[in-house]
């Protein structure tokens, strides 16, 4: 019986993979890890993060030189 990674979900129990009869590898379950977001945990993100740059901000951002 062939076994790739995705035939193993988690809180499954263990499977061994075998070639020609001898065991060459053995899949476990794992435990998920919570994630944190990057490495400023105190980061504020503001409401208005998505909304457009007003035009003098935006002129800065291109190089105009007249704003």
């Amino acid at each position: 019986m062939r076994t790739s990674p995705r035939d193993v979900g988690y809180g499954e129990a263990s499977r061994a993979s075998v070639n020609h009869g001898r065991p060459v590898a053995k899949l476990v379950p794992v435990q998920p890890v919570p994630r944190q977001f990057g490495q400023l945990p105190n980061l504020l993100v503001p409401r208005d993060f998505d909304e457009p740059l007003p035009e003098s901000e935006l002129a800065r951002w291109e190089g105009d030189a007249n704003s």
